[in-house]
C-alpha cells in the first residue's frame, strides 16, 4: 500500500480506523460524564482540557518529525492506544489524567502522520478532504458503536476505542512511502521564519478553538440530558454529525481552493456565532437539526490549507504541529474558563463563545494588509 496511489488509500483507511476509536473514546465519555455526575459543566471542560492541553508539544513534536522522520514519529501512536485501554479501569475522576496522557502520545504521532498528509496533497483542499472522507466515516461508526456498547460498561468502551486507534497507526505506518518524508532538514531559522508568517492565524485558531470546545463540549451534556436514550444520542451527537460532515467534505475542499483557504476560514469562523445562539436557545427536534448543520469540514479545510500553504514542503509535520499546539493553547483557556463558568447555566458559556470567536476573527487582521496573499 505504499506506492503513489496506495498511500492515498492507505491514509483514507488509517482515518477511518483511527477516528472510529476516538469516536467511540470521545461519545462514550460525554456519556459517562453525565450519568455519574450530572450536568457538571466545570468537570467537562476539565476532561476537555486535559484533552487538548498536552497537545502544547505538538509545535516541538512536529518539527523533530520533519527532522527525524515522520514514519517514524507514527509508532508512538501506539502509546496513546495502551493510555486509552485501561480508562474503564479507573474511575470516572481520574479521565483526566490518562486523557492527558493518551493526548501526550497523540501530539508526537497523529502530528507526524497529519505532517506527512498534509505535504502528500500538495496544498490541495480538495484531495486533502477526499482522505478526510475517512475520518468522518469513522467518527460516525465510533460515535453509533459508543451507544451500541453502552449496555456492555465503560471497560469494553474503552478497550474497543484503544483497540481502534492503534489499527489506525498500524496502518498509517504502513501505508507511508519515502516521498511523503522531507526531502530537506529544517533548521530553527527556518521554523521561526515560519512561526512569523502564521502567528496571525495561529492566534485566531487558538481563540476559536476555545470557543468551540467550550461550546460542544457543555451542549453536549444538555442533549444527552434532552435525549436520554444513549443510542439515539450517539446517533445525533456523533453518526449523523460525521456522515453529514463525510457528505460535504468534497464541497469544503473544492470551496477552500476556489474562494481562498482563509477566506473559507474565516467565513466558517464567523458562522458558528448565529449557530451557537440558536442551539443555546433550541431544545428537542430543534437543537438536534441545528447540531447536525455541517460548518466544522469547512473550517477545518480552511485551516488546515492555510497553514500548509504558508510554509515549505519540508516544514508540514511543523504545519501540523502549529495547528495542534493552536489547539492546546486553546485547552489551557479552557481552565480558566471552566472556573468562571462553575455554578453558572448555559447562557454563560454562549457568551464566553461569541466573545472568544468574535475575537478570534480580529486575530486575522494583519492579514488584511498583507494583500492577496491573505486569500490563500
Amino acid at each position: 500500500m505504499r506506492g503513489v496511489r496506495g498511500w492515498i488509500l492507505g491514509y483514507l483507511a488509517a482515518q477511518l480506523l483511527y477516528w472510529a476509536g476516538y469516536g467511540v473514546y470521545y461519545t462514550y465519555t460525554r456519556m459517562y460524564v453525565e450519568e455519574t455526575m450530572g450536568l457538571n459543566y466545570s468537570f467537562i471542560a476539565l476532561v476537555a482540557a486535559a484533552e487538548s492541553a498536552p497537545l502544547l508539544l505538538s509545535l516541538a513534536t512536529g518539527y523533530a518529525a520533519d527532522r527525524l522522520g515522520r514514519r517514524r514519529a507514527m509508532l508512538l501512536g501506539f502509546g496513546e492506544a495502551g493510555a486509552t485501554l485501561p480508562m474503564g479501569l479507573v474511575g470516572v475522576r481520574r479521565l483526566p489524567l490518562l486523557a492527558a496522557c493518551a493526548s501526550s502520545f497523540h501530539s508526537i504521532a497523529y502530528t507526524a502522520y497529519s505532517g506527512a498528509l498534509l505535504a502528500g496533497v500538495s496544498g490541495s483542499g480538495y484531495l486533502y478532504s477526499v482522505i478526510a472522507i475517512g475520518g468522518s466515516v469513522g467518527w460516525a461508526l465510533g460515535g453509533l458503536a459508543a451507544g451500541l456498547l453502552h449496555g456492555l460498561g465503560a471497560r469494553v468502551e474503552y478497550a474497543v476505542a484503544g483497540l481502534l486507534v492503534a489499527a489506525g497507526y498500524s496502518v498509517a505506518v504502513a501505508s507511508t512511502p519515502g516521498h511523503l518524508e522531507a526531502s530537506e532538514k529544517p533548521g530553527l531559522r527556518d521554523v521561526a521564519n515560519g512561526l512569523v508568517r502564521v502567528a496571525p492565524l495561529s492566534a485566531s485558531m487558538i481563540l476559536s478553538a476555545s470557543a468551540l470546545s467550550l461550546f460542544a463540549n457543555s451542549i453536549s451534556l444538555k442533549m444527552k440530558a434532552e435525549i436520554g436514550n444513549p443510542l439515539l444520542y450517539s446517533l445525533v451527537f456523533s453518526t449523523a454529525t460525521a456522515l453529514i460532515g463525510a457528505a460535504v467534505r468534497p464541497l469544503a475542499g473544492a470551496a477552500s481552493d476556489r474562494i481562498g483557504h482563509l477566506r473559507l476560514y474565516a467565513l466558517s469562523t464567523l458562522a458558528y456565532i448565529p449557530l451557537s445562539y440558536a442551539m443555546t436557545l433550541a431544545h428537542g427536534a430543534m437543537l438536534a437539526a441545528l447540531w447536525l448543520i455541517p460548518i466544522y469540514p469547512f473550517r477545518d479545510v480552511g485551516a488546515m490549507m492555510s497553514l500548509s500553504t504558508r510554509l515549505p514542503r519540508s516544514l508540514q509535520a511543523t504545519a501540523a504541529g502549529i495547528a495542534s499546539f493552536s489547539f492546546s493553547l486553546s485547552g489551557f483557556l479552557l481552565v480558566p474558563l471552566s472556573a468562571l463558568i462553575r455554578g453558572r447555566g448555559l447562557s454563560t458559556v454562549e457568551y464566553a463563545t461569541i466573545a472568544l470567536l468574535a475575537s478570534s476573527l480580529a486575530a486575522l487582521a494583519p492579514y488584511l494588509r498583507w494583500g492577496r496573499r491573505a486569500s490563500n
